[in-house]
């Protein structure tokens, strides 16, 4: 079902890591972030949904440079720096402690949301562009099912790392049983125990502890996206190859005019 010869293409190869390593961070930011803005800063469903809006924001301004930019300057050095972006935002996002309010979280979800907008569009516009006409349904339909599933496997991979760490520092000794085992599941778990027992020091334990877990989770995926930046830098064809197909197609084209 999958035509495989797509990825000797280098322009296409390249374009899907860039494309499906920023969906791999991204879902696995997405499901900690959530977590972190209602549990760890205190707000309620509604308002962490709202405070996720700097990274939409970000998008949309990474969407429209890469719109107005990539004619210019061709896609490689847009995905160089959208990888870039990605890792200096989740550099940042590292940085996060347990007592930091949400006025020192908007910049970094700025940051992230705009490395993912300089990534993602320029990287399916690339796909685009090194595919013949015949192979475009094909070929964005195999980068779709290879984005989905990095962000399942981001999910996954990122979240039981996130898990494991959360697990290892908060504390629950002295609780009891039903409350130790909420406290270790998850940090909502471990909020709803802590506001029954009206323990203060599990709450902050806890947040503390997911705080942990959250940073080595951002740091992991900066280094992923500065990692891959590299990659690219390296390996991915230049403006000149990812104009190389066009016109192949268009020499062909009027081949089949010429020849009866």
């Amino acid at each position: 079902m999958m035509d495989m010869a797509l990825f000797r293409d280098p322009g296409f190869a390249w374009a899907v890591v860039a494309a499906v390593t920023a969906n791999l961070m991204m879902a696995g930011a997405l499901f900690v972030l959530p977590q972190y803005l209602e549990a760890v800063q205190g707000n309620d469903v509604f308002g962490t949904g709202l405070r996720l809006t700097p990274m939409l924001l970000g998008l949309l301004a990474g969407g429209i440079v890469t719109d107005r930019v990539a004619h210019r300057a061709g896609h490689k050095p847009i995905l160089v720096t959208g990888l870039l972006v990605l890792a200096a935002g989740f550099g940042w996002g590292a940085l996060t402690t347990a007592g930091d309010g949400y006025s020192a979280t908007v910049p970094w979800l700025l940051v992230l949301g705009l490395g993912c907008g300089l990534t993602i569009v320029p990287a399916m516009d690339a796909v685009l562009a090194a595919l013949p006409a015949a192979q475009a349904g094909r070929g964005s339909g195999l980068v779709q099912t290879l984005r989905q599933t990095a962000g399942t496997l981001g999910v996954a991979g990122l979240g039981s790392l996130l898990s494991a760490l959360y697990r290892d520092r908060v504390p629950t000794g002295g609780l009891p049983p039903e409350a130790a085992g909420a406290a270790r599941d998850s940090i909502g778990g471990a909020v709803a125990a802590a506001a029954r027992l009206d323990d203060a020091a599990l709450l902050a334990s806890a947040r503390g502890a997911y705080v942990h877990g959250m940073d080595a989770v951002f740091a992991a995926c900066g280094a992923a996206a500065a990692a891959a930046a590299l990659l690219l830098w390296i390996f991915q064809p230049g403006r000149a190859r990812e104009g190389a197909a066009p016109a192949a197609d268009a020499r062909e084209s009027d081949h089949e005019h010429v020849v009866p």
